[in-house]
């Protein structure tokens, strides 16, 4: 139509219309009240705006509104042709919906992956708790069984596990509270009979036998039932510090200790005082001076024990940490002794998920180094 120079454009106009639903006119005057409409900038109009610039080489403006599309093109006749057409013939309203299922669709699949995800690892982690507070010697009730089918197969083997272990700790206990009394029970009887003899040398030296047997017994007994049944409980560091110092400290033995008053820790005291003591102890047989440090990050409660002693050289300090192991050059750790008390106390601290470290001091002579989880 804007090619030909027909003097009857109604065919045309009326082709536009049956074909295209295009409502067409030529008139002298725009139709369009600039006031009212706006330059098309829509969403989708870009393809329409440029197909125009190339195939139509006429003066043309496109104004848009709510519901309709306005095309002004100037004739060479000075005329203008106004083609109005429906905005729904151009700009599809399922436009936006496909983009939400576009969009949408893996935005929504994504929630429920970590929905799911969620579930399935909740279990999991409750898995991993339970199995480090039984490490650390504490008190762990049943785990319940949720989750997938390995992860419920993981928790019933752990609770499995958790109850034969308690079994075999409560039946080693039993074993030995037996074994403890009906030695006891003989030695009593040792010791009645020798105090009814006459005082003499052989008399003496059997004495001084059966007090050192029993010593080993309850040296022996002590080690293999550790501390068992004992709960974690808040405690306070230096507190548990100067309580276990106060019977060992004399007018020959110096003991420094340095730690603030507000550490706080879930811990079995009785092992731990224990552990400290022993420690403590052996750095009293073989130092004048010892010292005590305590430190807390936010993941270890470290405990240096320093002394002046002679120290253990370093070939030997995985050995002295054996069960009835006993140095007879140099230091002997467990004089007096049976050779268990860096094994109790290692023991001790193994089952608070710790370790413990042997190496030099500054002061010259061992250091005995205690790392707890504060958590």
């Amino acid at each position: 139509l804007v090619k030909s120079n027909s003097k009857n454009p109604k065919p045309a106009l009326d082709f536009a219309r049956s074909h295209f639903g295009f409502e067409s006119s030529i008139a002298k005057q725009p139709k369009v009240k600039r006031t009212t409409y706006v330059p098309m900038r829509a969403l989708g109009t870009t393809f329409l705006l440029k197909a125009l610039r190339s195939k139509l080489q006429h003066p043309h403006r496109v104004f848009i509104n709510k519901n309709h599309i306005f095309i002004e093109v100037t004739l060479p006749s000075n005329e203008y042709l106004n083609i109005k057409m429906n905005r729904k013939r151009l700009l599809s309203k399922t436009t936006p919906v496909f983009l939400m299922w576009l969009w949408g669709t893996p935005i929504v699949f994504f929630i429920i992956a970590v929905f799911f995800l969620r579930n399935q690892i909740r279990p999991i982690r409750k898995l991993a708790k339970a199995a480090e507070q039984f490490g650390k010697g504490q008190e762990v009730k049943q785990l319940k069984v949720g989750g997938a089918l390995e992860v419920r197969q993981a928790a019933s083997a752990f609770n499995q596990m958790r109850e034969r272990i308690a079994r075999q700790i409560k039946q080693r206990t039993e074993m030995l509270a037996g074994i403890s009394h009906d030695l006891r029970t003989v030695l009593t009887r040792l010791e009645l009979q020798l105090a009814m003899e006459k005082d003499s040398q052989a008399v003496t030296d059997m004495s001084a036998d059966v007090r050192e047997m029993s010593k080993m017994i309850e040296s022996y007994l002590a080690f293999a039932r550790g501390e068992d049944g004992e709960q974690a409980e808040k405690t306070n560091i230096k507190a548990l510090i100067v309580e276990l110092v106060a019977p060992i400290k004399t007018k020959d033995i110096s003991i420094d200790i340095e730690c603030d008053t507000d550490i706080v820790l879930d811990l079995r005291r009785h092992s731990i005082k224990r552990c400290l003591t022993n420690l403590v102890n052996n750095s009293k047989r073989y130092a004048n001076n010892i010292w005590i440090k305590v430190k807390q990050s936010s993941q270890w409660l470290t405990i240096h024990i320093d002394d002046d002693g002679p120290g253990i050289p370093p070939n030997k300090r995985e050995f002295v940490l054996k069960p009835f192991s006993r140095l007879d050059t140099s230091r002997n750790l467990n004089e007096g002794g049976v050779g268990l008390g860096l094994a109790i106390a290692l023991d001790s601290i193994h089952q608070h998920g710790g370790q413990m470290i042997l190496e030099d001091s500054p002061s010259g002579g061992l250091r005995v180094t205690l790392q707890l989880p504060c958590q």
